[in-house]
């Protein structure tokens, strides 16, 4: 995010701090939606957190530079991101409910990895093809995040339909 502001927006260091300390807070934001329709629905929260991203990034991206109204997508951005990683932990949590406190701290663990994944893509997209080119990576890594949770859904829902024997005394 720092190197779409700092390149694209133009914008001297300490300007490129405060949009990301205000991404920071509508973060929050987007932690308490999370955590109000999670209890209802995780995965749902889950999946809205990968399809929004792509699209806000190509319109923060595509804004950048032009108009202040880049910081609306940008925001919506942050927003959603943070939202899938509560949406994450409360679906854990939800799925491991003797297990919550090691569920909780595996989704922090796993959020972590894809932070640094997604620095380390990011990074190797912009190197390669330069900054325009990371809304299409962007979409990618969401269309194949929605494909695992797709995946998952399919996975627990079967889980739970498989009936379990009762055991038989002899």
């Amino acid at each position: 995010m720092a190197d779409i502001l700092q390149s694209l927006a133009d914008g001297p260091a300490s300007r490129v701090a405060w949009y990301l300390v205000g991404v920071g807070i509508v973060g929050l934001f987007g932690n308490g939606m999370a955590g109000q329709y999670g209890d209802r629905s995780a995965m749902g929260v889950t999946v809205l957190s990968l399809a929004v991203p792509p699209a806000a990034s190509l319109a923060t991206i595509t804004l950048t530079g032009r108009t202040m109204l880049f910081l609306i997508p940008f925001a919506i951005w942050g927003a959603a991101g943070n939202a899938g990683v509560i949406a994450n932990q409360l679906r854990v949590m939800n799925e491991a409910p003797e297990a919550r406190a090691f569920a909780s701290a595996l989704s922090v663990t796993i959020a972590q990895v894809g932070i640094g994944l997604g620095a380390l893509i990011g990074g190797k997209v912009i190197d390669a093809e330069r900054l325009a080119a990371l809304a299409s990576a962007n979409a990618a890594i969401g269309i194949a995040g929605l494909a695992v949770a797709l995946l998952i859904v399919v996975t627990v829902r079967r889980s739970k339909q498989q009936v379990v024997p009762a055991a038989c005394d002899p």
